[in-house]
């Protein structure tokens, strides 16, 4: 018997047309060890998928008997249900309605006993009942009312009634009201009266609330609090004075006086103020350049504080705005301090006159040492500027540098701008003629390339850094620098400054051609 498992190979007969060919293979051929590795492997995995699904297997079976339990559970919960509502059926069956509509029952069924409620929904009726029908039975309704009830509460749209000769008497909630039916006589720790009050003489002496009245006569009250409008020639409200001309009230030292004839409003005390809640008009009746007049005159400090809100000044269409200095304030005073943003909307920011020094910071518009000028406008131009009555080349911009002439740009009557650099002799000094600036443009690099922003237009100019490396006081920042907050700081140059070193290098090329024309 071998010592491992043999192969049997049966042979193979190939026959054609002219001959039969018999290929003979050894019958038993041993297996090799990988052979038997493998038969192995793959009868450890199918033993172990038979495991797997034995176990699924069994999952199963709990499933299912879980899910029989869940439909048997849910069985009985569902006839429960149909019981309780078979009951409930036949108890409801034979009682009375009750009904609540906007509109009357008409020839709805009913049975004898049953209520039908009509409800308003607009004005003063909405959501109240307005009407109420009693079933007679079949299609027949009988309105009835409500008579010989108490009520705890009513909330009645109106109560329409011939004649009230009784007497009524309220002691609740808080408040006690009482009218009496022989007298008339009204008597009530509060009212609210939401119509006129019409008296010739009267006296209240406790709180009275009325949107509009008319007192003839003398009404004396300890506390009042009227929301409409009251007519008084004479008399004294919360300690103000009224007369026929002026209101007054004095506490302490201090005093404020209405005066009508003349419409003056005057605080004695300067450390009163004015709070208004809503808008302050004030018509000037002085003429143009008159300040003040019709206005206000205040001796202190002025201090507007607003929470939430806005403040506007308001020209009208032929007036101005104007805010002037007193006398005796210096260059250095602000006349209008804004801790903030300034925003002049769509209309002109007008700043005075310009100095025509060139180192003047006094007037204009300037920004602070901390502070900056910023111009942005979407899609349109944002600086313009304009000198009127110009003539000839004249000066647009000027730069200053530490106080000093800087530069600027020039412009001519045909538009041609042009910059314009400081160079006066008297700026200067160790002045010597320069040599060597054909070896100095020679060293530069000179490109073709596209802006990422602008893909389509080819452009030719230098490259930042590169330039550096030959004139690094044109060149503004450093190679893949970034800032603060990791952006990045982009390189520029001054590309102008590069003129006198194109004139030496041009002047070079002249001197070399002349010497050469001049050997001929």
């Amino acid at each position: 018997m071998p010592l491992c498992p043999q192969i049997t190979i049966t042979p193979v007969t190939v026959t054609s047309t002219n001959m039969t060919v018999t290929s003979v293979i050894a019958g038993n051929v041993p297996a090799t060890y990988e052979q038997l590795s493998a038969a192995d492997a793959a009868a450890q995995q199918a033993l172990a998928d038979a495991a797997a699904a034995q176990a699924d297997a069994a999952t199963a079976i709990a499933d299912a008997a879980a899910a029989i339990a869940a439909a048997s559970s849910a069985y009985d919960e569902a006839v429960a249900a149909n019981t309780a509502a078979s009951t409930a059926q036949a108890t409801a069956n034979g009682k009375n309605k009750v009904t609540y509509s906007t509109s009357t029952p008409g020839t709805t069924a009913n049975t004898a006993g049953d209520i039908w409620y009509q409800y308003g929904t607009t004005g003063a009726n909405a959501g109240r009942i307005i009407a109420q029908y009693m079933g007679a039975g079949g299609t027949s309704w009988t309105q009835t009312t409500v008579s010989g009830l108490v009520v705890a509460n009513l909330d009645a749209g109106s109560i329409t009634a011939g004649t009230l000769s009784v007497g009524i008497g309220i002691t609740g909630p808080t408040n006690s009201f009482s009218v009496n039916a022989v007298t008339g006589v009204m008597t009530a720790t509060g009212v609210v009266v939401t119509g006129n009050i019409t008296a010739t003489t009267g006296t209240f002496t406790g709180t009275v609330i009325a949107t509009t009245g008319s007192f003839t006569g003398t009404v004396t009250a300890t506390t009042g609090s009227f929301t409409g409008s009251i007519f008084s020639t004479n008399g004294t409200i919360g300690g103000w004075n009224i007369n026929s001309t002026s209101l007054s009230k004095t506490s302490g030292t201090k005093t404020m006086t209405l005066d009508s004839s003349n419409a003056i409003l005057t605080i004695s005390d300067s450390s009163s103020g004015i709070l208004a809640g809503g808008g302050i008009n004030i018509t000037s009746g002085g003429t143009t350049g008159s300040y003040g007049a019709g206005g206000f005159s205040f001796g202190g400090q002025v201090a507007i504080s607003l929470s939430g809100s806005d403040l506007f000044i308001q020209g009208g269409a032929t007036s101005q705005i104007r805010l002037s200095p007193g006398a005796g304030l210096g260059s250095t005073t602000y006349w209008v301090q804004v801790e903030g943003h300034l925003n002049s909307a769509a209309y002109t920011l007008s700043t005075g006159t310009y100095s025509s020094s060139s180192t003047a910071s006094s007037t204009g518009t300037y920004a602070s040492a901390t502070g900056a000028l910023i111009a942005r406008r979407d899609n349109q131009i944002p600086i313009f500027a304009h000198k009127y009555n110009a003539t000839g080349t004249t000066e647009m911009i000027r730069l200053n540098y530490n106080g000093a002439d800087a530069g600027g740009i020039t412009t001519t009557s045909g538009g041609v701008p042009a910059f314009r650099n400081a160079s006066d002799y008297r700026l200067k000094s160790n002045i010597q003629d320069f040599v060597g600036a054909t070896e100095i443009i020679k060293n530069t690099r000179l490109r073709s390339f596209v802006f990422n922003a602008d893909p389509d237009k080819t452009e030719i100019g230098f490259i930042a850094h590169e330039l550096a490396e030959v004139l690094p006081d044109l060149v503004m920042g450093q190679k893949d620098a970034v800032d603060e907050e990791g952006n990045p700081a982009y390189q520029s140059i001054t590309p102008t400054s590069l003129i006198p070193y194109l004139t030496g290098a041009l002047k070079d090329v002249i001197l070399r051609v002349e010497a050469l024309e001049g050997g001929n």
